[in-house]
């Protein structure tokens, strides 16, 4: 009877088990949605511009919620169906796109561009559609080639036609580099990838997508912009903030559609999240290997912010792309002024992240990242054990030992800058390219980290190197941010001081017949002066010799002149780098040739 009793006393906590686990499950829910919360308490308020953050689990929203205003104007707050501007996310919904077309039999990756676009221009080598995925094909980066034909610099930006951008892409006859054999990020092949789309199908990208992924998926939501006057009902707003602290909104108001020009939300997107446990559409060699990698034609460091880092900044200790603390990842990332966004998916544990910022501040990867952190803590690798420069005491050094390292340097790794380093104050202060000034203090004689406040990594190292009987003196600038490691090298240079004589052998009239562009160069009053068009006269100071940037200085404007003379020393051409365009040419016009 004893047993018997104790059997039917044990029944009742038997039967509590269930209900303590699911309330055990239930407070861990709850505090790792507290967690979450705290990401993001800086923008949780309608005073500030903030993002929608959604998190996926077993294809379940376990977690969606907006933080902050969604338009400042109104203080219309951000919600889970709030639509963002998707940017550069919007290529791996392309991809998928060019993988159904592959999967039908409709393009290859061997064909050439032109066999759907005769219009652009027959080169040596052609670029097949595999180098314009991969961005291997030296075709204009799309928002740096407009401001060098006449179109506003971002963020200010003028509404420009699909017709406008095709025209001037199909103008290009110079490539930088032979197809095939170099990267260069960049938006110019992917709006020229929709229109392969819209050759061979009859639809735009815009139609082809809603028709063949987004309506059968449900995302009623999600759509490309075809016409970027549109009114779209709950759009989150781009904010960008000022020195002074002051707002200021920006929507894109020109043609994206292919390289960026989705908008989606939160909601739609865990409907696409889901794809990558399994997707709906018809099996297919490129459609599966897309849901299954993340990826068309190893295309990862065109569409992963992560992976694109790992590509050029190449470092021995940085772990292989696609992986994020011992977990497989896909990731796709996107942004422009004002607005970035991020979805980061984890196989194996059917997790996504998902963060959609409409604010300058936010990095939705790195948010991603964080949420990642609390949720799959168990299953992460621990992160790497690095030294941390901020560790280490500060030391005392000779004005002499400071003085010997000032001078400006010049980094020629991809985008050509000019920094200076001065002694002020008693202590060296790096001045970047907007000739702001950060000062820096030694940690050893040749090491030295940033003081205060300042735009640079928390892990920001400057080292410098001595000149030797071989080499200039120069210093790196190291970081280690988001598990990658990046090396920019600057190399001690000269600066040229022009004489008025010099000056006067710039001037003239310089023309491209790839864009169909007229630059006119003046020497007054002791400088050298440029005009586009029919815009204004804009004041340039010289770098190194034969070169010249832009004397008033803007964050959104790298643009480098870069004089060419021939044998004899005359000066016959001008080349213009801005960003990701390189060496833009422009022949000088004999006088009575000159364009207005």
């Amino acid at each position: 009877m004893r047993c018997q009793s104790l059997f039917f006393s044990i029944i009742p906590l038997l039967a509590l088990l269930p209900a303590l686990f699911v309330s055990q499950l239930a407070s861990a829910n709850d505090d790792l949605a507290s967690q979450v919360e705290g990401l993001f308490t800086a923008w949780d308020q309608a005073d500030v511009p903030g993002c929608s953050v959604g998190i996926v689990r077993d294809g379940k929203l376990v977690h969606a919620r907006g933080y902050g205003s969604a338009n400042l104007n109104h203080e219309v707050l951000n919600t889970p169906k709030t639509v963002f501007p998707m940017a550069s996310l919007s290529k791996s919904v392309t991809c998928a796109c060019l993988a159904l077309l592959m999967d039908q039999g409709k393009i290859s990756p061997e064909d050439e561009v032109r066999q759907y676009l005769p219009e652009l221009h027959a080169h040596e080598t052609p670029i097949r559609l595999r180098h314009m995925i991969r961005c291997h094909s030296g075709i204009w980066a799309q928002f740096h080639i407009l401001p060098l034909a006449g179109w506003g610099n971002v963020p200010i930006h003028a509404p420009y036609s699909k017709e406008d951008l095709f025209t001037l892409l199909a103008g290009q006859r110079r490539l930088p580099f032979e197809p095939g054999s170099r990267f260069q990020y960049g938006s110019g092949e992917y709006f020229l990838l929709a229109m392969v789309v819209e050759r061979v199908t009859g639809q735009t990208l815009a139609e082809f997508a809603r028709e063949n992924l987004f309506n059968p998926l449900g995302m009623s939501r999600t759509f490309y912009m075809d016409d970027p006057s549109l009114v779209v009902p709950n759009l989150a707003v781009g904010h960008y903030q000022d020195k002074q602290g002051n707002w200021h909104p920006w929507n894109n108001h020109g043609y994206l559609s292919g390289g960026g020009g989705m908008y989606s939300c939160v909601e739609d997107l865990q409907r696409w999240a889901n794809q990558f446990n399994g997707h709906a559409f018809s099996r297919g060699q490129y459609v599966d290997t897309f849901f299954s990698e993340g990826t068309l034609l190893e295309n990862r460091f065109v569409l992963d912010l992560d992976a694109y880092r790992r590509k050029v900044h190449e470092h021995p200790d940085n772990a292989p792309a696609g992986m994020y603390r011992g977990l497989r990842r896909l990731m796709f990332t996107g942004g422009f002024w004002g607005s970035s966004v991020a979805m980061a998916h984890f196989p194996s544990e059917k997790f996504t992240a998902i963060c959609l910022a409409n604010n300058d501040e936010i990095s939705p990867w790195r948010k991603c990242h964080e949420i990642v952190d609390l949720y799959l803590a168990e299953k992460l690798a621990p992160l790497p054990a690095t030294e941390d420069i901020r560790d280490l005491p500060v030391i005392s050094l000779p004005e002499s030992e400071l003085v010997s390292k000032v001078g400006d340097y010049r980094m020629e790794q991809g985008i050509t800058q000019t920094w200076r380093i001065v002694f002020r104050d008693g202590r060296l202060h790096v001045v970047d390219r907007m000739r702001d000034a950060y000062p820096l203090e030694p940690v050893s004689p040749s090491r030295f980290r940033p003081a205060g406040e300042s735009p640079f990594y928390d892990s920001a190292e400057f080292a410098f190197t001595p000149e030797t009987a071989e080499t200039p003196s120069s210093f790196t600038l190291r970081t280690f941010e988001w598990q990658v490691r990046e090396v920019l090298r600057f190399e001690h240079v000269e600066l040229a001081q022009p004489s008025s004589e010099e000056l006067a052998e710039y001037a003239g009239d310089y023309f491209s017949d790839e864009i169909n562009s007229a630059y006119r160069f003046r020497a007054r009053e002791g400088g050298l002066e440029v005009r586009l068009h029919g815009r204004r006269w804009e004041r340039l100071e010289p770098t190194i010799r034969d070169e010249f940037i832009a004397a008033e200085k803007h964050p959104h404007d790298n643009r480098i002149f870069k004089f060419m003379r021939d044998d004899a020393g005359k000066v016959w051409a001008v080349g213009i780098d801005f960003w990701r365009i390189h060496g833009l040419r422009f022949d000088k016009q004999a006088p009575e040739q000159g364009r207005r």
